[in-house]
């Protein structure tokens, strides 16, 4: 008989022994089930998405009001809806899961030896088993624990600050659509003037009270404000389309946007304490900063040994042992000193990236302030001053033309200028409200709140 089939049937003898603890091995081990994507229904999806489906309350869908979405609105749809803030929620999910099943002790581990006498004797099998349990002496998984549910936090920490970035490019591509399309009317309205005033020029041309260059010049501006018409309408859309992508929803879907100026409030100034207390980034960098403090925690923990336990059976010449084994690592040579090193260098790191972070937010909170102070006198400039005077100069020189004194390059001097202004303070107002956008990204109105089951534990 070779010794493959000794060794064979040694196993077949104490089969019962071994097969018993099989089913143990395997009991908590779970099944794998492959989930190939789709391609087809996926897009399928996206193109029959309903706004009013994220709109809901008691789970029912709330209506869209028959003037349009507002920005209130359209601040739930695009939380909802948006790619990117779907997929920073769903990355959220994989450390905060992980955190559940942190800290679990190692699965023990079972071991089987056997030997064979070459000699010729009557049972020349020695054969010996173990089961090994490590028992973390060293409190390392509690602090595992520790570290996972910091890794969550700062995850979802990431999560909140992508949604916060979301709904302030939201907002400013409302403040955006919301001035092109004032524009757009005001171009309108200078186009629908200049086709009076141009009405008015060729009668005046035919009765001989105007030269031809003149009335031609009309004609010209009148096309020329064609023109800016068709382009201030192209920037309305581009604007919508904008609005649609920041909403999560492809350009072409049914949706009436209620676009208004007043919709986008004014913020004040956030204090210092204020402002490190809600801006995403810093409250980022400190979630960072306390996963990188909990991982050289735990390489501290970890250079103090575990005890690896458990009992042990032995068959030899027939007769049937049963001990006690244990093994405990020594921390004299090695003792996860480099794994400190590491840990210590990387927390440094983070505290090096929060104090950036911190910097940042109060230059840039700063730099805020001023630009804002800026626009407001900019705005009360236009208004009290250029405003006054453009429509100003072109009352008088409609009085003159009333009168039969038609002054044809102050006439359309005044128009210009006025159409100018009026452009002017619409981007000077779009401006500022960009500006009270910027300044409630950087210092939300709500904080984040941690989820009480991803809290970790103290120390």
């Amino acid at each position: 008989m070779s010794l493959q089939s000794r060794w064979c049937g040694a196993l077949w003898r104490h089969r019962h022994k071994v097969f018993l603890l099989l089913p143990l091995a395997v009991a908590g081990c779970a099944s794998y089930e492959r989930r190939p994507l789709a391609r087809e229904e996926f897009t399928r999806q996206v193109a029959d998405r309903n706004p009013a489906s994220a709109l809901t309350t008691d789970s029912k869908a709330k209506p869209i009001a028959d003037a349009g979405l507002t920005l209130a609105e359209a601040r739930i749809v695009a939380l909802f809806y948006n790619p990117a803030a779907r997929a920073a929620r769903m990355k959220a999910q994989v450390p905060v899961l992980s955190a559940a099943k942190a800290g679990l002790w190692d699965d023990p581990e079972l071991s089987f030896d056997g030997l064979r006498i070459l000699q010729s004797v009557d049972k020349p099998w020695i054969v010996g088993s173990s089961l090994a349990f490590t028992l973390p002496l060293s409190g390392r998984l509690s602090v595992e624990k520790t570290k996972a549910k910091a890794e969550g936090r700062a995850a979802l920490v990431e999560a909140w600050s992508v949604e916060q970035e979301i709904l302030g490019k939201l907002e400013t591509e409302w403040a955006d659509c919301a001035a092109a399309r004032r524009a757009l009317a005001a171009g309108k309205s200078a186009q629908r003037e200049l086709s009076e005033v141009v009405a008015i020029t060729r009668r005046l041309e035919e009765a001989g009270e105007l030269i031809s260059a003149e009335a031609v010049a009309f004609r010209v501006a009148e096309s020329r404000a064609l023109l800016e018409t068709e382009r201030l309408a192209r920037n309305v859309s581009e604007s919508e389309a904008g609005i649609m992508a920041a909403l999560g929803l492809l350009p072409g879907t049914p949706l009436l946007l209620n676009v208004s100026e007043e919709q986008i409030q004014a913020t004040t100034i956030p204090s210092r304490n204020d402002l490190l207390e809600r801006n995403p980034l810093v409250t980022l960098r400190e979630a960072e900063y306390e996963v990188a403090e909990e991982s050289l925690r735990l390489e501290v923990r970890r250079q103090y040994p575990d005890l690896n336990i458990g009992p042990a059976y032995g068959n030899e010449d027939g007769d049937s042992r049963l001990g006690l084994g244990f093994s405990l690592p020594l921390p004299v040579l090695n003792g996860n000193k480099r794994s400190i090193v590491e840990a210590t260098a990387r927390r440094d790191a983070a505290r090096s990236v929060w104090e950036e972070s911190v910097q940042g937010a109060m230059t840039e909170l700063s730099l805020l302030a001023v630009r804002l102070k800026a626009v407001e006198e900019r705005r009360e400039q236009l208004k009290a001053g250029v405003v006054a005077l453009s429509e100003s100069q072109l009352t008088a020189a409609r009085r003159l033309a009333d009168q039969g004194e038609v002054n044809a390059l102050l006439l359309l001097e005044a128009l210009r200028t006025r159409q100018e202004v009026i452009l002017q303070q619409i981007e000077t107002d779009a401006e500022r409200d960009r500006l009270h956008a910027a300044v409630r990204a950087l210092a939300p109105e709500t904080t984040f709140i941690l989820p009480t089951d991803t809290k970790g534990s103290a120390k």
